[in-house]
């Protein structure tokens, strides 16, 4: 193998938009520039929102959406050899290891999600696909434990292929100075409480919704920022305007400035009932927005297990009081002080090369 393949790894992705996987996977490939690797990053669909953005860092940007695509590229790849074919999301597993039974290169494999490996299809079937593919893969790359723990006892991965699984983390560029998000309210100003996510069940909206119409019944000059779109919209809609809501609660659809999206929130929420590790809250430790957060899946893991602001899963009440302790400066300040410690466990090219070091790179 010539020293250029070496230094040469291929990533597949499903969709270039705006989302945790899709993030993370531009941090990664920025590292792996930083390093001198060539990289190669191919998706199956969607706009490719995100293509400018790679391009940008030095990635050669492509997409397979059709056979002859698929086949040009394992074309290319039958002339090399121990090439790491790195796949992220489950389709894109799926032509990677449709690639790599015709080649002779190496599959690795990101799980982001900790949940069923293909949603469409029984359980039974998702958990013959996802063993099957992680049978011929080199090593397994689970984003947190709790990713982990899922792929282990929902069986995605045979017994004798446990020992492939790898826990990275997330990276996330702790560099940055965290805000200055220390802004006084005026009595009469508007509470301002957010979220970035989804609009899909996973995410568990209605119980934010819930959660808000509770507390704000108590404070009425409290308002509901929700960024993000998904099939959940109308539902969302309905019961916004059920609560007759319409008016202290905002769909704002997506937005590419996140960062002052969270600098003018006073509380973060991320009511979610799973998450394969929930980048997001970094991003929000760095705009120092109080943050609560359901106590499941990684999120303990992201945001240390006895941190004060969390609540159970569903639990709209405890919610509402979580949200009244913000209203105190003593509680949001105990919230926040620890959001340098826990983003520096986070470090991005740690994260880069511990993937590389598996793809046997130098």
């Amino acid at each position: 193998m010539s020293e250029r393949e070496d230094r040469e790894v291929i990533h597949l992705v499903t969709t270039l938009e705006r989302g945790g996987a899709e993030n993370q996977l531009l941090v990664l490939c920025q590292e792996q520039v930083n390093l001198g690797l060539k990289v190669r990053v191919y998706y199956l669909k969607g706009k490719g929102e995100l293509e400018e953005d790679f391009s940008s860092i030095g990635v050669t940007v492509g997409r397979i959406d059709t056979i002859k695509k698929w086949f040009q590229l394992r074309e290319q790849l039958r002339r090399k050899e121990n090439l790491p074919i790195h796949c992220h999301l489950p389709r894109a597993e799926i032509i990677g290891f449709s690639i790599i039974i015709f080649t002779k290169n190496l599959l690795f494999v990101s799980r982001h999600n900790a949940e069923q490996f293909y949603k469409s299809v029984p359980k039974y079937l998702s958990s013959f696909i996802s063993q099957l593919i992680l049978r011929r893969a080199t090593n397994v790359i689970a984003i947190s434990w709790a990713v982990r723990q899922f792929i282990l006892e929902y069986n995605e991965v045979s017994k004798k292929d446990f020992a492939k699984i790898s826990v990275i983390h997330y990276g996330f560029n702790s560099e940055l100075s965290l805000s200055n998000n220390s802004k006084k309210k005026s009595i009469d100003s508007v509470f301002r409480i957010g979220t970035i996510a989804r609009l899909t069940k996973q995410k568990d909206l209605k119980t934010l919704i819930n959660g808000f119409d509770l507390w704000q019944q108590e404070s009425p000059n409290s308002e509901l920022f929700i960024l993000g779109e998904g099939e959940e919209r109308i539902a969302l809609q309905d019961l916004i305007s059920e609560k007759k809501l319409s008016d202290k609660i905002h769909l704002l659809g997506r937005n590419r400035d996140i960062v002052r999206f969270l600098e003018s929130l006073d509380v973060f929420v991320l009511s979610s009932q799973y998450e394969g590790f929930g980048l997001v809250l970094l991003e929000a430790m760095q705009s120092n927005v109080p943050i609560l957060c359901t106590n499941v899946s990684a999120l303990p893991e992201v945001m240390g297990r006895d941190y004060q602001g969390f609540f159970q899963p569903g639990n709209s009440k405890e919610l509402s009081l979580l949200l009244r302790k913000c209203q105190d400066l003593e509680f949001t300040s105990k919230l926040t002080e620890n959001y340098r410690a826990r983003l520096d466990q986070f470090n991005p090219k740690k994260m880069a090369l511990r993937i590389v070091s598996l793809y046997g790179h130098q």
